[in-house]
Order: structure tokens, then C-alpha cells, then sequence
């Protein structure tokens, strides 16, 4: 069996228009659909309920990969960010060729940052997070290569390394 991870990733946002801007100037998302209302029996099925649910829906597409933004209409929701330690998605990871221009480029388009740029490895990275506080992990290479530096700051992590 073949898998794929990192295909696409749903972000609840609270404003759409804000959150497409957003991403388009923050990481150069492209917009591949325009936003749409999903509701009835299949918006219900999606999520659970509840009844009479509805959100709008908005694609939007990188180099690889793509997000969903979904913002809920029914019930309208505007919720205050959860701590990151809260959140059942920890954050979205994103490769840019320079994170610190990245990071320049977040803050301008309405983001924050959670931690400065560090050194990983032989790579740099960072976590932001845009409007709403979704977390977004950039960094200068992709896990595969990041890992390694994971591995050298926390040796439990090496799976040839001995059994804790």
C-alpha cells in the first residue's frame, strides 16, 4: 500500500476574504476555486452536525500541495485562537527557499510569529501563525532533511539508535 501525506490540510478561518489575501501574500497561494457554500445533508455529514450547519470553502494551491479554508456560517463561530498546546492539528509545515523573507512577509500580511528563526540542523526554521492563530511551521527544507537535526537535539528520537 502506497501513502501520500501532505496532499492538503482544512484551517478553519473566521474571515475568507482576510485569510485568501493572507496566504497569496504571505506564501504566493494561487486560488483554485473561488469560495462556495457547502450545506444541507452533506455539510452535516462532514462534520457531525450540527443540523443546518454551513460553511464556505476555498481552495488554494503552492508549488505542491494545496489548503481548505473552511469558514462556518452556520453556526457562526469566531473563536478566540486556542493555545498551541490545546489544538488537535499542532501546525501546518510549510518549505519556502528563505524563511527570514517569509517570516517578513507574514508579519506584513496580517500573521505573527512565535518564535524567532532558528538554526536546525543545517537548516533554518520557524512557526508562525496567520490571522486567525492556525500555527505554520517554515522552514528551508522539507522534514525528510529537517529531521536530522531533530535527531542530533534529541538522540531518543533515532529509531537505529539504542531502545529507551
Amino acid at each position: 500500500m502506497r501513502t501520500r501525506a501532505n496532499d492538503h490540510v482544512g484551517i478553519r478561518v473566521t474571515d475568507m476574504e482576510r485569510s485568501i489575501r493572507f496566504y497569496v501574500e504571505a506564501f504566493g497561494a494561487k486560488a483554485l476555486s473561488r469560495p462556495f457554500v457547502i450545506e444541507g445533508p452533506f455539510a452535516e455529514g462532514m462534520f457531525e452536525g450540527p443540523a443546518g450547519v454551513s460553511f464556505r470553502l476555498c481552495h488554494l494551491g503552492f508549488a505542491t500541495g494545496l489548503i481548505e479554508l473552511f469558514e462556518f456560517q452556520h453556526p457562526r463561530h469566531e473563536r478566540a485562537p486556542l493555545e498551541g498546546w490545546r489544538s488537535n492539528i499542532m501546525h501546518v509545515g510549510f518549505q519556502v527557499d528563505d524563511v527570514e523573507e517569509t517570516v517578513a512577509r507574514v508579519l506584513k500580511a496580517g500573521g505573527g510569529l512565535v518564535f524567532p528563526v532558528t538554526e536546525w540542523g543545517a537548516h533554518h526554521l520557524t512557526y508562525t501563525t496567520d490571522p486567525d492563530g492556525n500555527v505554520i511551521e517554515v522552514a528551508d527544507a522539507p522534514l525528510s532533511e529537517l529531521l536530522l537535526g531533530t535527531i542530533a537535539q534529541f538522540p531518543d528520537a533515532d529509531p537505529n539508535g539504542p531502545a529507551a
